[in-house]
């Protein structure tokens, strides 16, 4: 195999490792977030947030 062939082979490995990581990192975000069980975001939340750190219980 000469030069030119060895770097399509790593070329192509490339690219399909990037599609792997694309799907991989879509699927995960799929699954964290579901519609029907999130949170609602309370004024006490919005409080915590809110103050500095040093001030949190």
């Amino acid at each position: 195999m000469d030069a030119g062939g060895a770097m399509t082979v790593v070329l192509s490995l490339a690219a399909i490792a990037g599609l792997a990581l694309t799907a991989w990192l879509e699927w995960r975000a799929h699954r964290r977030v579901r519609p029907g069980e999130a949170r609602t975001i309370t004024p006490d939340a919005i409080r915590y947030v809110s103050t500095p750190r040093e001030d949190r219980p």
